[in-house]
């Protein structure tokens, strides 16, 4: 007589730590995702609360999950905590879309959110669509800018792109200095840097940086070392804009190799509302500039482009990569579930960035 399977809903302990190592293994084998101490530091060290999941046993062996990280958003004078759908993942020896239904069938029923969210992959990204049925669904633009042609062109062309690559690098080159130059000067007073901030002045920007109308998610100072300063994997450069002596904004960096490039993904861009153009257009160009210095192929971030205040740093010389080209489209599906009052209807409400994603 086989064991009985049963689907529980839980807090994410120290004891499920093991757990869900053991299964990460079965799937990624010895990369990240397996690692113990990402995983503590992503479901456990949350400011914002530890994370909760649905977890699918077979008798007493974990063979499924899918976990909601706790996110907290404002919006309209209101706080909204928000579960970002993450590590979904059915043990290769027993799935189907059987187990899939069972695992994901009380998805709309978790004490103590207001909402779920979730940006599926290539292979639960039709599953979404045609099973969950989530009410909202808001395509993500990805905003790049590419820096060293030789990569890109070889993956392309093949040899043939080796014969145009140089030309094509010295022109990305000079555009990145002459923009740097011309139109991307420092203003006055402008200060780019590493050192940390105080926590009285991230707490202050985190207030200030997006329009009170938009859904946004929480940057306290606690939220802000979490996630991109603590991590035990992923190493990221945050530069610090200081405009006479006061802290306006940041852009967080992290470089990574993907898809066969050196990536300086963009993590985060966060601005008070009142900051200069001319300051966020530096900063822009000398994420460029760090960038190409840093031996990447390519800059890239993931961002709700009409948002107007994201709209504000993801403009010329960043360009958005139409679909057609992309490996798959990213999609940020929203599902209300009805205890925190009404979500936006309109994207440009929505102010996300990486940073708000489970990714990376």
């Amino acid at each position: 007589m086989s064991a009985p399977l049963r689907l529980e809903f839980e807090e994410v302990s120290r004891e499920l730590i093991a757990p869900y190592v053991a299964l990460s293994r079965a799937h990624f084998g010895d990369e990240f995702p397996s690692d113990p101490d990402h995983t503590i530091w992503k479901h456990l060290a949350n400011p914002q609360g530890p994370s909760v999941a649905h977890d699918l046993y077979l008798g007493t062996t974990l063979i499924g999950r899918i976990v909601y990280q706790i996110r907290e958003f404002a919006i309209a004078g209101r706080t909204l905590r928000a579960g970002c759908l993450s590590d979904l993942l059915i043990h290769p020896a027993h799935r189907g879309l059987d187990n899939f239904l069972r695992l994901m069938k009380d998805v709309r029923r978790i004490p103590g959110l207001d909402f779920i969210y979730a940006t599926p992959n290539v292979t639960s990204g039709p599953l979404y669509r045609t099973v969950l049925r989530f009410d909202r669904n808001y395509p993500l633009s990805v905003i790049a800018f590419p820096l060293r042609s030789g990569a890109i062109l070889a993956q392309t062309f093949g040899r043939r792109g080796t014969m145009i690559s140089g030309a094509a690098d010295l022109t990305l080159r000079a555009l990145v200095d002459l923009g740097r130059a011309l139109v991307a000067r420092a203003p006055q007073g402008l200060d780019v840097v590493e050192e940390r901030p105080s926590d009285a002045e991230l707490d202050t920007l985190g207030r200030a940086y997006a329009d009170p109308q938009d859904l946004a998610g929480r940057r306290d100072a606690r939220f802000h070392d979490w996630r991109l300063r603590d991590g035990p994997i992923f190493r990221t450069q945050v530069l610090y804009c200081r405009h006479r002596g006061a802290l306006v904004g940041y852009v967080a960096l992290r470089q990574l190799d993907h898809l066969g490039y050196r990536t300086c993904f963009i993590i985060d861009a966060c601005f008070a509302r009142d900051t200069d153009a001319a300051v966020i257009r530096h900063l822009r160009w000398s994420v460029l500039a760090r960038a190409r210095r840093a031996g990447c192929d390519l800059v890239l971030g993931i961002f709700m482009r009409q948002n107007p205040a994201i709209a504000r740093f993801c403009a010329s010389p960043l360009v958005r990569v139409p679909e057609r080209h992309l490996p798959q489209a990213v999609d940020m599906w929203v599902q209300s579930l009805d205890r925190g009052g009404p979500l936006p209807d309109d994207p440009a409400r929505y102010h996300i960035t990486l940073a708000d994603l489970d990714v990376f």
